[in-house]
C-alpha cells in the first residue's frame, strides 16, 4: 500500500476500518505504528540500519557506539535495536608488529550497557598499545619462545624454591621445548590469531 503512494495516516485508517488489530491488540491503528512496521520490513536481512557517529578518523575518538535497528519488532511493535562498538586498530604483520595501516573493527551487543563496557575495554587496550615502536616489537617477536622461557625461569631465582624452578624446567624440556622452543614467539601469535574465531568484523583502511 505504501508503494501505491498512500500516507501512513491513510493506511492506519484503512487497517482500523478493516477491524484488523494492531500489534498491541488494539482496534485502532496509529500512523507511527504503521511507519515502524514499514521501515522494519524494508531493512535488508543481515543489514541493520545504524545511527550514531560516522567516520572518526580525524576526530581523535578511539571507539564509539552506533545504535542499530535490527529489522525486527518486539511484542509491542517497537523496533528491536542493538549496539555496535566501532574502533580502528593497527593492521599487524606475521610478527605482530603494526604495518602503518589501520583497520576498522566492530562488535555488536544486545544492550547499551554491554556495548559501553566493551568500548571502555577497547579504549584501554588502544591506549596501552600507543607509543610502541614497530621495529622494537618486531625484534622482540623474532626471539624464540625458549629465550623468553629462560628469561622467566632466571627471574624466578631467589623468589621460589629451586625444586620448583627445576620442575618448571622439566615440564618445558619434556612437553614444550622440543616442538616450540626454537620457534619465534611471532609464530605462536600468528597461529593463535588464525585459530580463534570471533564475532567481530573488520575492514582494512589506510592510515590518516
Amino acid at each position: 500500500m505504501r508503494e501505491a503512494g498512500k500516507t501512513y495516516d491513510a493506511i492506519a485508517a484503512e487497517l482500523t476500518a478493516a477491524k484488523i488489530l494492531s500489534p498491541l491488540g488494539k482496534p485502532s491503528w496509529q500512523p507511527s505504528t504503521v511507519r515502524r512496521i514499514y521501515n522494519s520490513a524494508h531493512v535488508p536481512a543481515g543489514e541493520p540500519t545504524c545511527k550514531g557517529h560516522g567516520d572518526q578518523r580525524s576526530s581523535g575518538v578511539m571507539a564509539y557506539i552506533r545504535k542499530c535497528e535490527t529489522g525486527q519488532l518486539d511484542k509491542f511493535g517497537n523496533p528491536l535495536v542493538s549496539y555496535r562498538v566501532v574502533w580502528r586498530e593497527p593492521v599487524r604483520d606475521e610478527f605482530g608488529a603494526p604495518m602503518g595501516k589501520l583497520k576498522q573493527t566492530s562488535e555488536t551487543f544486545p544492550t547499551e550497557r554491554k556495548a559501553k563496557a566493551h568500548q571502555r575495554k577497547v579504549e584501554n587496550e588502544l591506549e596501552s598499545a600507543a607509543g610502541v615502536s614497530p621495529s622494537s616489537q618486531k625484534a622482540k617477536a623474532n626471539l624464540s619462545l625458549g629465550h623468553y622461557v629462560k628469561q622467566y625461569l632466571d627471574g624466578l631465582v631467589g623468589t621460589v624454591d629451586d625444586s620448583t624452578i627445576e620442575g618448571y624446567e622439566k615440564i618445558y624440556r619434556t612437553h614444550i621445548g622440543p616442538v616450540f622452543g626454537s620457534r619465534p614467539v611471532a609464530f605462536h601469535y600468528h597461529r593463535g590469531r588464525h585459530s580463534v574465531s570471533g564475532s567481530s568484523t573488520s575492514s582494512a583502511q589506510g592510515s590518516s
